[in-house]
């Protein structure tokens, strides 16, 4: 049995907030999460410097969309963004010489900051996002 197949998915369609643009990136960062879980122990700092690239472009095109809606992006909000990236950075640095306390740093710490944030901070966000939008404008 691959012990690496265990970890179950980083995000469910559960996890799907009705915005396409953040859904997708929500979606492709659990599926560079997923990859990080299952890669052979000399592809992890790579995986995982994927994993955090996409993490941090998905986060500045998030603060994106909602400063173009009008409103500042918390700082809370951001603090979150940065406490993920550090498990990244924490598990990048350990994954060369400990893949698998790497892979257990992300396979116990992510998920539920991930998890949360989503169905928070980001859930929040994108009503904001769809509150600004003439589309949604006009149901109102």
């Amino acid at each position: 049995m691959d012990h690496r197949r265990i970890a179950p998915p980083l995000l469910g369609q559960r996890h799907a907030l009705g915005h396409d643009a953040i859904d997708v990136d929500h979606f492709a960062i659990a599926d560079c999460w997923m990859r990080a879980m299952e890669s052979a122990p000399i592809a992890l700092p790579w995986h995982i410097a994927r994993l955090r690239k996409r993490m941090r472009d998905h986060f500045t095109n998030e603060a994106a969309l909602v400063e173009a809606a009008g409103v500042p992006f918390c700082h809370c909000h951001h603090a979150e963004h940065d406490a993920m990236l550090a498990v990244c950075d924490d598990a990048y640095g350990l994954a060369e010489r400990n893949p698998r306390a790497a892979r257990g740093l992300l396979r116990r710490a992510l998920p539920p900051l991930v998890r949360s944030h989503v169905i928070g901070m980001d859930q929040i966000a994108v009503l904001i996002i769809h509150s600004a939008t003439p589309a949604h404008a006009a149901l109102m």
